[in-house]
């Protein structure tokens, strides 16, 4: 409980940025293609990063501060999220690396949640402010954190000061959330992140970032074996047929 008041604490004593050096990224996991049990054909699983400057900042909390609605947190898709039948949880952290690797829980690698560096019960716990109702979120519907949905508070936080799952790490970016959801569908998302700039807790900074719109990663090029016309964003796939040969691998005629 200690623990959990200067977490809550620090919230009201922090610096307020809206500044370039820190942003949201949005990755593709996979474009699901009905093999998966339960998870329709053409479904998407992105995940969902805060960039940072240092390699050593510190993802201390996702929040929402009560009485000040420009600093929710709010991650929606247009047409819904996919949640698990079974063992799914709304915090990543909380996802049971037992079932994981159990046969028959296969789609629970796919499931929909939010998080702080974590994505299974492997690491530090992490939970939502005391109040906070995460049945909505849990049932497909848009994560909301401000001070009216969360018992006054609205923050995502771990549960120890400092979590290594927390630190951006040389590729500067800290996982805050899994999501599946139609193809068609478009995620967007407004987060306060609340951040140590290199893992100094005396100073913490809130930043606000904004997420608009889908850039889905995959093969642009349309003289390819794997071309998705769906692309708007080249990611390094493309893969082409051997000279004289069609992309089964079959000579073409006259070869």
């Amino acid at each position: 409980m200690r623990k959990l008041l200067c977490c809550l604490l620090a919230l009201v004593c922090s610096t307020w940025q809206m500044n370039a050096q820190y942003g949201l990224e949005q990755e593709t996991v996979i474009t699901h293609d009905g093999s998966v049990a339960g998870i329709p054909e053409g479904y998407v699983t992105y995940r969902l990063y805060v960039t940072t400057e240092n390699a050593s900042d510190y993802l201390n909390a996702l929040t929402g501060v009560p009485g000040d609605p420009g600093t929710e947190t709010i991650i929606s898709s247009s047409e819904g999220f996919w949640n698990a039948p079974v063992g799914n949880e709304a915090i990543g952290g909380n996802i049971s690396s037992i079932l994981l690797n159990l046969p028959g829980f296969e789609n629970l690698a796919y499931d929909t949640w939010v998080t702080l560096g974590s994505e299974n019960d492997a690491g530090a716990p992490i939970d939502f402010s005391p109040g906070y109702d995460d049945s909505s979120f849990n049932a497909g519907n848009e994560l909301v954190m401000n001070g009216a949905s969360a018992g006054g508070s609205g923050a995502l936080l771990f549960n120890v000061p400092i979590d290594p799952n927390g630190i951006a790490g040389g590729d500067l970016r800290v996982l805050i959330g899994q999501f599946t959801m139609p193809g068609t569908a478009t995620l967007s998302a407004t987060v306060t992140a609340r951040i140590f700039a290199n893992g100094d807790n005396s100073t913490p900074i809130d930043v606000v970032l904004e997420l608009e719109g889908n850039d889905i990663e995959g093969c642009t090029d349309d003289t390819a074996c794997n071309y998705n016309p769906d692309a708007t964003e080249d990611d390094g796939s493309c893969e082409f047929a051997a000279t004289n040969a069609d992309c089964n691998g079959d000579c073409l005629d006259g070869f």
